[in-house]
Order: C-alpha cells, then structure tokens, then sequence
C-alpha cells in the first residue's frame, strides 16, 4: 500500500460511514434496508481504519527520521563546537612546545 491508497481507503471508509446517515428513512425494526445500512458502517469504520492506520504509522516513521536529523545535527554541531573552543585555547605563559 502507498500514501495515495491509504488516503483512498480512508476517503471511501469516511463516505461509508456517512452515507447511510444522509440516506435513512427513520423506519422501525431490523429489516433489509437497516441492515444494509449497518453493513455499510461497520465496512467504513475497518476501511478507513485501516486507511487511517498506514497514514499514522508513516506519519509516525517521518517524525522519527525527522527527530533523528535533528538529534544528529545538534551532535554534530555541539562536537564542531567544542573542537572550536579546543582549538582557540591559548597556550599558558612559558610552555614549550617540541615536536
């Protein structure tokens, strides 16, 4: 499955779920109608559900590549950083270098 069909998958189980909302005739008892209207919900709730699932779990792998990014830049930028001030560190008065 792709992003383009989880979003399809969860388009078509929100129209499930609504449809038999706007259609109803608001008739008594357990007949064909009202059973078909059922079907119809419950079929919508498992399609956009799992619609909805793929998009969070992408959803969910793209904000932890993104925190990843971040953690390693600030890493890096704090090593930069303290190789930096290694670097500027005067030599105190009277030592002698050789190599």
């Amino acid at each position: 499955m792709n992003t383009a069909n989880a979003v399809a998958f969860f388009i078509l189980g929100t129209v499930m779920q609504v449809l038999p909302q706007i259609t109803s005739l608001g008739g008594a008892g357990l007949g064909a109608q009202e059973t078909q209207m059922l079907w119809l919900q419950f079929m919508g709730l498992v399609t956009g559900g799992i619609g909805a699932g793929y998009l969070v779990r992408m959803g969910a792998r793209e904000a932890s590549m993104l925190v990843g990014r971040i953690a390693l830049r600030r890493a890096d930028a704090r090593e930069q950083t303290a190789q930096g001030a290694r670097a500027s560190q005067a030599m105190p008065l009277g030592v002698r270098v050789t190599f």
